[in-house]
């Protein structure tokens, strides 16, 4: 009884700035908060959409998954051709904090070339780095040092779990790391490491 379905935008929906209606949404999911709602569409070309207040405002010219807390907002998408995180208060304060193939590890020249499940807490980053690789004859190759679990907290760039760290419990080191999520300075995610999940 406390919840009701409103259609936000459809194909009848006018492109805010243009004289054409919505006729493709993005497979991206729609993030919320509160009361703001962002989305993407390729109608006449690929952008990200702000609902709010019953209005819809075009933000972007791009598509970017969209994180929103109540002290701030992060983007995860390509920028330069390049996939990078970019973070700020607003919308209109956003800066490139990551940038794929330029960022280098804290105190190493490798370079971070893939940015996966970023977490944010509305102040703080936790992205997991896992690049291309394959197994030969049971030997994982083809990585590169920039693997592990990422936190930026107070713009301070940290590896907190990397290739050599060992699993908790186990005889073994971590081999694979993903959904990464902050609060604060505490960070959860998932790995593997041996011959299992963890």
């Amino acid at each position: 009884d406390h919840f009701a379905l409103r259609r936000l935008a459809d194909s009848s929906t006018p492109i805010p700035g243009t004289s054409i209606t919505f006729s493709d949404f993005s497979l991206i999911p729609p993030s919320i908060h509160r009361e703001s709602i962002v989305f993407q569409s390729i109608s006449g070309g690929t952008a990200t959409y702000l609902y709010k207040d019953g209005q819809i405002t075009r933000i972007f010219n791009d598509s970017s998954t969209v994180y929103m807390r109540d002290a701030g907002v992060a983007l995860v998408g390509y920028v330069n051709g390049q996939i990078a995180i970019r973070m700020g208060q607003g919308f209109d304060s956003l800066q490139t904090v990551i940038r794929a193939n330029e960022t280098t590890v804290p105190g190493s020249t490798s370079v971070i070339k893939s940015l996966m499940h970023v977490g944010f807490d509305g102040s703080n980053l936790a992205f997991s780095v896992v690049s291309d690789s394959y197994y030969d004859n049971g030997n994982i190759v083809n990585y590169t040092n920039a693997d592990g679990v990422y936190t930026l907290v107070d713009g301070v760039l940290t590896r907190i779990i990397d290739r050599t760290t060992p699993v908790p419990g186990f005889d073994a080191t971590f081999s694979y790391f993903e959904y990464a999520q902050i609060y604060g300075t505490n960070v959860l995610f998932s790995g593997a490491g041996g011959l299992g999940n963890y």
